[in-house]
């Protein structure tokens, strides 16, 4: 197999997204562009130049369709929905041609491929059970991210315990991915929404519903794709002044992964 180079991989990633924005037409379903992806169209009209992946959001019932319709001979899509040894929290949209090797902490060894990571967005219940949703979310949060990590050399009985434990949760990650979304799923709202399904945060990123609205189109490399149409708000709301470039020694690819076209494509 073949490795797939830093420029091949982000060619292959807007391939994904652009194949993400002709389904989503075709289908009356909403999108928008997410975190670094959104801030390389605002800023840098394109990937910003030190990143390495693409996020995409869609409200909820808008991503539960996606996850179960997408479907080319080229591209797929994962979710813990839709299979059951999928370990994320959010789904991931990816090429059917190429494999990607996770670093070990991340382990299940789930190989899908070069990727986009797609979230879903959840109605935000302004009442008592809101802090009831968020420690319950922190807690299944906390164990979803010991089943994906990959047990450490026994040099103390407090080693063993940890094995243990992460060995008990390995066979629970999707369980637990589910459960997470299940927790956002049936919440009623009519004014504010809510990312809940990204594992990098503790507590829930809460927005004005109408921060994004029907969106607003916005050049992102060579192509217009849908932005959130007050991303100027949700941006500084993510970042505070994203306009401001990071120290030199931040501004580094995330992957650490090893990627490979398969045999034969």
């Amino acid at each position: 197999m073949k490795e797939i180079s830093l420029e091949e991989l982000k060619q292959i990633e807007y391939d994904i997204l652009l194949s993400i924005d002709n389904f989503c037409q075709d289908n009356n379903l909403i999108y928008y562009l997410w975190g670094g992806t959104l801030l390389g169209a605002v800023r840098h009209h394109g990937f910003i130049p030190w990143d390495d992946d693409i996020d995409v959001v869609m409200p909820r019932k808008d991503y539960e369709i996606f996850i179960r319709k997408y479907n080319t001979p080229i591209y797929g899509v994962y979710s813990s929905e839709t299979n059951k040894n999928y370990p994320y929290i959010f789904a991931k949209a990816f090429d059917k041609r190429t494999r990607k090797i996770e670093p070990i902490r991340y382990s299940n060894q789930f190989s899908i491929g070069v990727d986009v990571d797609i979230f879903p967005l959840d109605a935000y219940d302004n009442n008592k059970s809101y802090p009831r949703l968020v420690r319950n979310r922190r807690i299944m949060l906390d164990l979803w991210r010991w089943s994906i990590t990959e047990p450490s050399k026994i040099k103390s009985l407090h080693d063993i315990g940890k094995n243990i434990l992460i060995y008990s949760l390995k066979t629970l990650s999707n369980q637990l991915s589910r459960r997470i979304n299940d927790l956002s799923r049936n919440i009623d709202s009519n004014d504010k929404i809510m990312l809940s399904a990204d594992s990098n945060i503790d507590e829930p990123l809460i927005f004005s519903k109408n921060w994004f609205g029907n969106g607003i189109k916005l050049i992102f490399e060579n192509h217009e794709f849908i932005c959130p149409i007050e991303y100027d708000k949700v941006l500084w709301k993510c970042y505070g002044n994203y306009m401001e470039l990071p120290p030199k020694e931040k501004r580094v690819p995330h992957h650490t992964s090893v990627i490979m076209w398969k045999e034969g494509a």
